[in-house]
């Protein structure tokens, strides 16, 4: 009995210990552009190498402290939040990244509201794929 006992509770601090290192999904700070473009400290357009057809808008925030990218093309865009590392050492480290849809408005332009359709944490972008651009463009063919 004190075994049964013994062996629940060091399986249950495991799955508590495990837990703690479980990324949760958080939401993006910016709700729509229009919250977003207050922040800009920094706005460029270029094309990945890729889609050199499909210029894209790239933004550098600054918000609450701490360094995001946010690049967008029409219907998508992919939010980048620096690790406080990266900021430091001036590279663009992934700290959390969410990869995102932009409803169409009238006339075919893209909507504000950003609409998350998947975030995850830097080091699981990383894996997942090597870079901004190749997050992007996931699902395009040239």
């Amino acid at each position: 009995m004190a075994r049964r006992i013994l062996t629940g509770l060091v399986v249950a601090a495991s799955l508590l210990g495990l837990a703690a290192f479980a990324p949760a999904n958080e939401a993006p700070p910016f709700k729509t552009l229009a919250d977003a473009a207050p922040f800009a400290v920094e706005h460029g357009v270029f094309a990945c190498p890729g889609t050199p057809g499909e210029p894209m808008d790239r933004y550098v925030l600054l918000f609450a402290g701490r360094y995001y990218v946010l690049m967008a093309k029409p219907g998508r865009w992919v939010l980048v939040r620096i690790s406080e590392e990266g900021a430091r050492e001036r590279t663009t480290d992934p700290d959390y990244v969410w990869f995102g849809a932009t409803p169409e408005a009238d006339e075919g332009q893209p909507a504000d509201s950003f609409r998350v359709v998947r975030s995850m944490t830097g080091r699981e972008a990383m894996a997942y794929s090597s870079g901004p651009c190749t997050w992007l463009d996931i699902g395009r063919t040239t």
